[in-house]
């Protein structure tokens, strides 16, 4: 087909661009086929085509020359090779599905907050290496390297995490809190500047004596009835001014 100029296109309808651009496809298409033919031919009789070193689609040339890629994906998939050797291991019938789908693939990703899944469409040149891993699934066995779209109710196991759920602290319970005024904190209120309260503050927690990941359990088997009180059971709720029984 001859080269248009910019006139020529500009004063066609809408509908004539279209037939214009899916003639010069088939064309590109035909004429891609035929590249890779002659490469592969020139390739068997070890002759170098330096050339085709910076050509765009050198890297699919023998996949299209060897029937295991559509000429009409090699528009669509790019320059990975990851991507093109997971496509060319697709059958025909898949691959001319991806094609039907303007070469592109449903992806399960998580949405803007990273709360939850959404579905999103990706072109298949925009896909990353996790994105591909999670797109085409390879099946193992046979000596030929066999892939097939995942679908995207199997992807979950290969999408990207969600943003994990913050805890939710445990309050301690209420039997474990002793509340009951101390002599120190009834010294607050004869307090009379904010800084003697903050400093009797002080003093009264250090006073009292920190509950033991023993004294814990304990209390715990005392609650449910496990155990009877003990003097270690007794000891977990002295007051600042008293002083624990010595420990054997």
């Amino acid at each position: 087909m001859p080269t248009m100029t910019k006139a020529q296109l500009r004063a066609m309808t809408d509908a004539q661009l279209s037939k214009t651009l899916a003639t010069v496809l088939r064309d590109f298409e035909s004429n891609l086929k035929t590249i890779a033919l002659i490469w592969q031919e020139l390739k068997r009789r070890g002759t170098e085509t330096p050339f085709l070193a910076s050509f765009q689609f050198s890297s699919v040339l023998e996949y299209v020359a060897n029937d295991k890629l559509l000429p009409q994906l090699a528009l669509l998939v790019g320059g990975n090779p990851e991507l093109i050797s997971r496509i060319a291991a697709l059958p025909h019938k898949e691959q001319q599905s991806l094609l039907d789908a303007g070469g592109q693939v449903l992806l399960l990703t998580p949405n803007l907050e990273k709360t939850e899944y959404i579905t999103d469409t990706r072109p298949l040149a925009s896909l990353q290496a996790h994105e591909i891993r999670q797109a085409f699934e390879v099946i193992p066995g046979g000596h030929r390297i066999a892939v097939q779209l995942r679908p995207v109710s199997k992807q979950k196991p290969f999408a990207p995490p969600l943003r994990p759920t913050p805890r939710t602290p445990v309050p301690m319970p209420a039997e474990l809190r002793d509340d009951t005024p101390t002599p120190a904190d009834l010294d607050l209120w004869g307090a009379t500047t904010p800084m003697q309260r903050l400093e009797l503050q002080r003093n009264a927690l250090r006073q009292r004596p920190p509950m033991t990941i023993l004294e814990y359990v304990v209390h715990l088997l005392v609650r449910e009835g496990a155990m009877r009180t003990t003097p270690l059971q007794s000891r977990m709720r002295l007051r600042p001014t008293e002083q624990p029984e010595a420990r054997v």
